[in-house]
């Protein structure tokens, strides 16, 4: 394959055959789906690729040519991929190339980011009607990102999931998977969860706040001696003990005008 354009090593300056590429003609939108796939191009090689640390200046290239062949409008193919991977030098995992290459030549299509857009809204929604995956209610639902999206650059850049959600049948360490990765709830059950627990916790590794700020739960809970656990599944959302007395209590609760209101207190469930 022929590959005229290239970004300069020693420029940020896109080169055409050598002929600079004016800058200021890109829109917003190719702008910003150039960045994106260059920083994912990136993370997949990190993560994917062979001695990834010493090959950090060749990455580096290949995600800036990836940057600028998306700014041209060039979609590349798996061959096309692969071939500047093998011109630029970096070596990936042979068992793993081909669906590599296919990723990456993904993130090069006009309309890459737009579905992938479209699917993660399509899961996660605002809000819709449908029964809470925690308490069993039908009402109105929110979603909860199982991993917290605070959390997801930190992952990626590690480039390895929990070790508990590495056994998962469909995980991969991804940004889309990450986004994907979540439960519909009703509005106070997902409240409950992020009142007991850190973002960070919720993740990965954590304990128990020893404070609870709720003055409208039906009993005061005793936080009890601190437990290092994770809550980045459903069953381990349920197991937390506090939200799951919660849980069973509100289970019970009426739902009214699609959320269920507690007689004499302020606020909504």
């Amino acid at each position: 394959a022929n590959f005229p354009r290239r970004l300069s090593r020693c420029s940020n300056q896109p080169v055409f055959a050598g002929v600079e590429f004016d800058m200021a003609s890109g829109t917003d939108e190719t702008w910003s789906r150039s960045f994106m796939a260059g920083r994912d191009a990136e993370e997949l090689l990190l993560r994917h690729g062979e001695n990834g640390a010493e090959q950090a200046d060749l990455i580096t290239f290949f995600k800036e040519s990836i940057s600028e062949y998306v700014l041209s409008g060039d979609v590349l193919s798996v061959e096309e991929v692969e071939t500047l991977l093998a011109d630029i030098g970096l070596v990936v995992d042979a068992d793993e190339t081909a669906v590599l290459c296919g990723r990456i030549a993904d993130l090069t299509r006009p309309d890459h980011y737009a579905l992938l857009a479209a699917a993660e809204e399509e899961a996660e929604g605002e809000e819709d009607d449908g029964t809470c995956e925690m308490c069993g209610r039908s009402t109105r639902r929110t979603w909860h990102h199982l991993v917290p999206k605070k959390i997801h650059n930190r992952i990626l850049k590690r480039g390895r999931l929990p070790s508990n959600l590495e056994e998962l049948p469909s995980a991969e360490c991804t940004r889309i998977w990450l986004n994907m990765h979540g439960i519909k709830c009703c509005r106070p059950c997902h409240n409950v969860i992020h009142e007991h627990e850190t973002e960070e916790s919720l993740a990965e590794v954590g304990g128990f706040r020893t404070e609870i700020s709720r003055t409208c739960m039906p009993s005061p809970i005793s936080t009890g001696p601190p437990i290092h656990q994770n809550y980045n599944t459903l069953a381990l959302v349920l197991a937390h003990p506090q939200v799951s007395k919660f849980v069973t209590w509100n289970s019970k609760q009426a739902v009214r005008g699609k959320v269920a209101r507690i007689s004499g207190a302020s606020g909504w469930r």
